[in-house]
């Protein structure tokens, strides 16, 4: 059944973020929650080539002789996001992951979307995330590929985002970004607060 919307804050490290529940079907949740701002800025990123960009839209990367044209952004964690007409496969894509994660431009490392536009609604991503490797779907990942995606004019600014355990919307209102999709029950406790 739809309800009238309850919201949680939350503390993250990248500030509060409000959480809505949208839905509730049994043990099935639909949530929608906020994501942030997108930093575009190298420095708000941080990447750093030597200049100052206000934004970073197919920068010509070079890893192993080749260029990337990649896009790069923040939601609190930085992501650089790779747009392919057919994605590579999984041992080339696993090694342009390693090798961008640790490039020198990125001073904290950072996260690679390799990006699919399947058309102006929607996007097919995989995620190879800092410190992880491959990861089969990312909150963050999945939003900084729709805001990739927004920038690059490929997409509207509401997206939907197929990941290989299932499927976001990501919507890019006025500033912040805002993701929604299913939660389950998996474990049931009790909360305290003063």
């Amino acid at each position: 059944k739809k309800i009238d919307s309850p919201q949680i804050l939350f503390l993250t490290t990248a500030g509060h973020r409000e959480c809505n529940l949208i839905e509730v079907k049994k043990n099935f949740f639909l949530l929608k929650v906020e994501m942030g701002v997108p930093r575009l800025s190298s420095k708000d990123i941080p990447f750093d080539d030597g200049s100052s960009h206000e934004k970073i839209i197919d920068y010509p990367l070079s890893i192993n002789q080749k260029i990337y044209p990649i896009t790069v952004l923040s939601l609190g964690n930085p992501h650089c996001a790779i747009f392919v007409d057919r994605f590579p496969a999984r041992i080339e894509w696993h090694q342009i992951g390693r090798e961008i994660e640790s490039h020198p431009f990125f001073p904290n490392r950072t996260n690679i979307e390799f990006i699919r536009a399947l058309s102006r609604e929607e996007i097919e991503v995989l995620f190879w995330e800092r410190g992880v490797g491959e990861t089969l779907s990312s909150g963050s990942g999945a939003s900084a590929a729709a805001v990739a995606s927004i920038l690059k004019n490929l997409t509207d600014k509401k997206v939907k985002v197929r990941t290989t355990m299932g499927q976001l919307t990501v919507e890019w209102e006025k500033k912040k970004v805002y993701q929604s999709g299913p939660a389950e029950v998996v474990l049931k406790g009790n909360f305290f607060s003063n």
